[in-house]
């Protein structure tokens, strides 16, 4: 009987044993899966931060040419109300 114990309970180490290899193949498979997922989202910001830079934006204007379009839209409505 204390040998039939004996080989529950080696039986049962070595299934633990394998249980948790199995479990820990598991984990670094997803933690891989998160990490190439990541990088991904990773890569594709770069891409598009790449891409805004490349873009042309407009030169700002400066403050004497803000005014002077401020001025000129201010006038244009004023002369649209009066006629």
């Amino acid at each position: 009987m204390v040998e039939k114990l004996a080989i529950a309970a080696v039986l049962v180490f070595f299934a633990g044993i394998v249980l948790s290899v199995l479990i820990g193949e598991c984990l670094r498979k997803r933690d891989a899966r998160e990490a190439e997922q990541r990088a991904a989202a990773r890569r594709q910001r770069a891409r598009a931060a790449h891409h805004a830079d490349q873009v042309q934006r407009p030169p700002e204007l400066s403050p004497s040419a803000a005014a002077e379009l401020a001025l000129r839209s201010s006038l244009a409505r004023s002369s649209s109300r009066r006629t």
